[in-house]
């Protein structure tokens, strides 16, 4: 069988929970899954250091900030990035709380099955037509739909995931602002 490639990308901080990462992938392969995860944000190889086990290790694919090479005021996810979301079968969003789950919709406009935890800022974006939404915390639970969605093929998913990150494109999200700020004039 051909491996699977899991992302998450964010830089690393306590609230991301990357550190629940090692014992999912060790229940993915001891459930006969060739997985390799691949997180990529600021300093995310300082995680390594937690993974004592080599065999972990192998599956785990830690890249610390991509080059960014657009000089663009507003930060766009780099042809690098954008080849890895194209090159995943899966994302995992193990974070416990975001701000705006940017790089979901980022991952859903590369027709990636999501799987995430119902927390502020993630569900804000995240629909259960594009993956599973796992409750806050609930690990064991996150590792069966995980799995689930190594199992699957995932079309609809996939569909899904690119029609609802079409609601977030520049041309739509500008419209919105207009409104919001064209209603804020007319009033004064």
């Amino acid at each position: 069988s051909t491996a699977k490639i899991i992302l998450s990308v964010g830089r690393h901080h306590p609230k991301k929970n990357y550190l629940i990462i090692p014992s999912i992938i060790k229940y993915l392969l001891e459930n006969g899954n060739d997985v390799y995860w691949i997180v990529i944000g600021d300093r995310v190889k300082s995680i390594a250091h937690e993974i004592a086990e080599d065999d972990l290790n192998k599956h785990l694919i830690l890249i610390d900030e991509l080059n960014t090479n657009n000089n663009n005021k507003i930060k766009l996810p780099n042809d690098e990035l954008l080849s890895y979301y194209k090159q995943s079968d899966i994302f995992a969003m193990t974070s416990m709380l975001e701000t705006f789950g940017i790089v979901i919709i980022e991952a859903m406009a590369a027709g990636l099955p999501i799987i995430c935890f119902n927390v502020p800022g993630i569900v804000d974006v995240m629909s259960d037509k594009c993956g599973y939404i796992c409750p806050a915390g609930d690990v064991d639970m996150y590792k069966t739909k995980l799995l689930e969605l190594l199992r699957s093929e995932n079309i609809e998913f996939s569909k899904e995931s690119v029609n609802i990150s079409a609601n977030y494109s520049w041309e739509r999200v500008s419209k919105m602002y207009l409104n919001v700020y064209s209603n804020i004039t007319n009033k004064g």
